[in-house]
């Protein structure tokens, strides 16, 4: 058996048996945050579900096919917003790159 020993966020696994010891899958696990947990394994659930009445291809096209839904009502959304208080219409999904280099600036020369 190999030892070893390593560390991810709050995280640490150890030994070869991958044994971990993490708060927040603890808490999910022990549904100390019934919510969450509810959430994660009522998802996963209909997940298994799934696979198991249709087949993968099914399964993942259907899904594609309700994110780009949620997305386009999500874009629209925001345009009739826009419309409505007269104000320029922006994308949402938009990255600002300002802000990332802002960001990547101050954590290489102030850090």
């Amino acid at each position: 058996m190999i030892e070893f020993e390593f560390e991810i966020g709050n995280c640490k696994m150890f030994n070869a048996t991958l044994t971990f010891r993490c708060s927040v899958v603890k808490d999910v696990f022990l549904w100390r945050d019934v919510k969450k947990s509810g959430i994660i394994f009522g998802s996963s659930l209909l997940v298994f579900l799934s696979f198991a009445l249709f087949s993968i291809i099914s399964v993942i096209s259907y899904f594609s096919l309700a994110v780009l839904t949620m997305t386009a009502s999500f874009r629209i959304y925001h345009l009739v917003m826009a419309t409505i208080k007269k104000t320029e219409a922006t994308n949402p999904f938009r990255f600002n790159f300002r802000f990332y280099f802002a960001y990547l600036y101050y954590y290489y020369y102030y850090k």
